[in-house]
């Protein structure tokens, strides 16, 4: 809880203000507490500070009726200030107290919310790292190398056929795109894409093959065939005998 705005405090706080304003105390001379101010009272002339906000605060925390903490007194204090030493033809140019009041709204929402409205785009900063590491796992695993393609005439083999239908017909909806490593020169380059234009095409439509085929800038990742094998059959041989 935090101290209560007294109205010993808002006095002591209204001759603050005058001794601002090179004024003392006696030449201030306050309303008594509870009588309304008087905008046209010669107290107020024209040149002199605008105490009245200060009185309203100081009648409504006698009457009993106002209960606020000291921060809160204070912007409510600051603002009444405010409003009154604005002039008023001020108020009526292009809606300054309309923008004023949505910005005092949306400041105090935003400062209530916090920190949700901004970490959202944070959690998503954070997250791109992850989502180019997907993406490019399934480029290089799409990906058609040169052991895909013949040497001489640099069509398909047929484990670059099996390799296509899987990501034609296994593959996510949205990773359905085979990426080619291009040649040595553009010819072998076109004719690779050539080639697996024309086996993609036998999954979807001519005209939109060419949306499912890409150039991969990724470099090859070989293994040597004779590795593959004593991998795959050391596999074999470690596995226990099976037991009913």
């Amino acid at each position: 809880m935090g101290k209560l705005l007294r109205p010993d405090a808002l006095q002591a706080f209204c001759v603050r203000m005058d001794s601002c304003f090179g004024k003392s105390a006696q030449a201030r001379n306050p309303l008594p507490i509870g009588v309304q101010p008087n905008r046209q009272d010669s107290r107020f002339s024209k040149g002199e500070a605008c105490p009245w906000p200060v009185q309203a605060m100081l009648a409504l925390t006698q009457a009993g009726k106002t209960t606020m903490s000291l921060r809160k007194g204070t912007i409510v204090l600051v603002a009444m200030c405010w409003v009154g030493l604005v002039p008023p033809n001020l108020w009526a140019q292009q809606g300054v107290l309309a923008r004023w009041w949505h910005q005092l709204a949306t400041d105090f929402w935003r400062n209530n919310c916090w920190p949700e409205p901004f970490i959202y785009p944070n959690r998503a900063a954070v997250r791109v790292p992850f989502q180019l590491m997907v993406d490019r796992g399934w480029q290089r695993h799409n990906t058609l190398g040169q052991e895909y393609f013949d040497p001489q005439t640099h069509a398909l083999t047929q484990a670059g056929k099996l390799k296509v239908r899987w990501i034609m017909t296994q593959a996510p909806w949205d990773r359905r795109t085979v990426y080619v490593n291009p040649g040595p020169n553009a010819q072998i380059t076109q004719a690779r894409l050539n080639a697996v234009r024309q086996e993609v095409a036998a999954y979807v439509s001519a005209q939109t093959a060419d949306q499912h085929i890409a150039l991969s800038q990724l470099p090859e990742a070989h293994w040597p065939g004779a590795q593959i094998t004593s991998i795959g059959q050391r596999f074999q041989q470690a596995q226990p005998a099976p037991v009913l």
